[in-house]
């Protein structure tokens, strides 16, 4: 009867309790079967997305269960609408925070997913523990209840990249260039930052430079990548800027365009936000043009009377086609005449100017100029041409549009030069014979002209122990002493160009029992005294050269002895010895 009575009472409490809605302790096995991070490691400063699921492993639905969550130390949840669930609470202080999540209800095999964010800290790993309970339920099964994970928060460097060009509008032909500025809007700061600007194609960009204080910049086709390599700036504050310069190719008006990007080169500091490192889009229009270049050429040295060229060049260095009309202008000294210009030229007084017919991108226009020698200049002049474009097409780069060469206008004159002059053997023996060889060289400008009557002339004066042999000199030269002057002078006739030379040998003899330098001096031109044509106002320093060899008396008688010592280890000494038996007394 007791045991009866306790059954009734049993069931007369379960009666109770479901009449108001209670319900007796359940034992359900509750599991959590997720909880992560993403992204993880994660940058300093940006938001990571936690997911926790939670399912029920019983047949019994259990209401109200509690989902716990520790947030990590290096994490911090913001108490506010949209950052977790609504049926989730928030406690606690950044870095000590806990978040209670509660399941309405949870029956079996329905998981229920739900995820929070926070934002990333200080750079640190840190772990974190999710477990789920219910008050109304037993779980004979806690080892499923929690889930503990790694958080790794890193250094945090949030990079932006901005661009801008040089100008809106670039004439074809010109230069552009781009400005690239790079922001570390932090929390951290970094020196590992990487700049990628992939220019315009080739047929419209001309690379030419890249540079920026502290920046290493590379470039592999029409790519340009710049590495950072100074001292890191402030969080929130800008690195050094890059420039790149380039020509603006493009063989058509239009435009180009043009983005960079940025990035961080060290894996231990992350961008929270990748989303702002492509710089914004620079657009730049190419107006019409062409670059032209002046070229002039003439001779450095013109005579009076004869006839030169002078060479005036319009070239179109592109990118575009220039239609007729470019024209060269040069305004000739008075000390050239002008003759009979070519076609395309016109001249007004000495300024003559040439125009051109329509160019290709890389043609160009050559204009020779006939001018004749008219009055000495007395020195070097500078003469310049100067190109302009046809009306209405600009030249985007003024700086090759003058071209400009030296010249100087000299009466007829064959300079010659005593070019070298040797005397051997040195020493000499006293009573010996000495080879004296003179070389005469005709520096210009006019071709020298020489005939019996009018010959190319060489002195040579000897010194007081010195006399000539007469007949020693060389074939095409006839010499003769006079007292201490030997002059000699070329017995055909012939030309001598500008820069070619004549060879002269003679011999002289050492006075007997001389003991001194015999040092002799060889002239030609006017200073010789030259007859030769023309050889009007020649400069005299180039007329002259001194030699000297030395006269002795003393002899060596040289003999040498050679000696060899085996050694028993192997090897061998060899010793060599110098002897003087004569009057210089030299020894080993």
């Amino acid at each position: 009867m007791g045991g009866f009575k306790n059954f009734s009472v049993r069931l007369v409490l379960i009666g109770f309790m479901s009449l108001f809605g209670m319900s007796a302790a359940s034992a359900a096995d509750l599991q959590l079967t997720q909880f992560d991070v993403d992204p993880n490691p994660i940058a300093s400063s940006a938001t990571g997305t936690f997911t926790v699921t939670v399912d029920n492993n019983s047949g019994q639905a259990v209401n109200n269960a509690v989902v716990s969550i520790d947030i990590p130390s290096n994490y911090e949840v913001i108490n506010a609408p949209g950052n977790f669930p609504s049926f989730c609470v928030l406690s606690g202080t950044p870095g000590n925070q806990t978040l209670d999540c509660t399941i309405a209800e949870l029956v079996r095999n329905n998981p229920e997913t739900f995820t929070f964010d926070a934002v990333a800290t200080t750079p640190s790993v840190q772990s974190a523990t999710a477990s789920i309970s219910a008050p109304s339920n037993v779980d004979n099964n806690s080892g499923n209840d929690s889930l503990t994970i790694s958080t790794t928060v890193r250094g945090g460097a949030d990079l932006t990249v901005a661009k801008s060009g040089s100008a809106p509008s670039v004439i074809a032909g010109g230069s552009l260039t781009y400005t690239l500025t790079v922001n570390n809007a932090g929390p951290n700061t970094t020196s590992a930052v990487r700049v990628t600007d992939t220019l315009p194609a080739g047929s419209d960009f001309d690379f030419q430079s890249a540079t920026g204080s502290g920046w290493n910049c590379t470039q592999a086709g029409q790519t340009v990548t710049c590495d950072y390599t100074g001292p890191a700036p402030a969080a929130g504050s800008n690195y050094p800027d890059i420039s790149i310069v380039g020509e603006v190719t493009s063989a058509t008006a239009g435009t180009i365009s043009n983005i960079a990007s940025v990035e961080l080169t060290d894996p231990l500091v992350l961008d929270p936000d990748l989303g702002n490192n492509t710089s914004n889009q620079v657009v730049t229009n190419v107006n019409p043009g062409s670059d032209l270049e002046a070229l002039k050429t003439m001779p450095p040295t013109i005579i009076t009377g004869e006839a030169a060229t002078i060479t005036l060049t319009i070239r179109n260095t592109g990118p575009q086609a220039i239609s007729a009309g470019a024209t060269i202008t040069d305004t000739i000294d008075s000390s050239l005449t002008i003759g009979s210009l070519p076609s395309g030229c016109s001249a007004a007084g000495q300024t003559v100017t040439c125009t051109a017919g329509a160019l290709s991108a890389t043609g160009q226009a050559v204009f020779s100029i006939p001018v004749t020698g008219a009055t000495a200049t007395g020195g070097t002049l500078t003469n310049s041409a100067t190109v302009a474009p046809p009306a209405g097409f600009p030249d985007p780069d003024p700086s090759n549009d003058t071209a400009t060469d030296t010249f100087e206008v000299e009466d007829p004159n064959a300079d010659l030069e005593l070019r070298s002059k040797t005397k051997t053997p040195n020493p000499v023996a006293p009573g010996a014979n000495v080879t004296s060889t003179m070389r005469v060289r005709n520096l210009g400008p006019s071709v020298a002209t020489y005939s019996p009557t009018n010959p190319i002339r060489i002195t040579d004066t000897l010194g007081p122990n010195e006399t000539f042999t007469p007949g020693s000199e060389s074939a095409g030269w006839s010499c003769s002493a006079v007292g201490s002057v030997v002059t000699c002078e070329t017995t055909g006739s012939g030309t001598l160009n500008v820069g070619s030379q004549l060879t002269l040998s003679l011999i002289t003899v050492a006075g007997a029992g001389t003991d001194a330098n015999i040092t002799n001096t060889a002239c030609t031109d006017s200073t010789a005294g030259s007859a030769h044509t023309p050889s009007a106002n020649s400069p005299t320093g180039n007329d002259c050269r001194s030699r000297t060899v030395r006269s002795t008396t003393s002899a060596a008688d040289l003999s040498v002895q050679k000696d060899v010592s085996l050694s028993p280890t192997g090897g061998f000494t060899e010793n060599l010895t110098i002897h003087d038996q004569g009057q210089l007394g030299l020894h080993q």
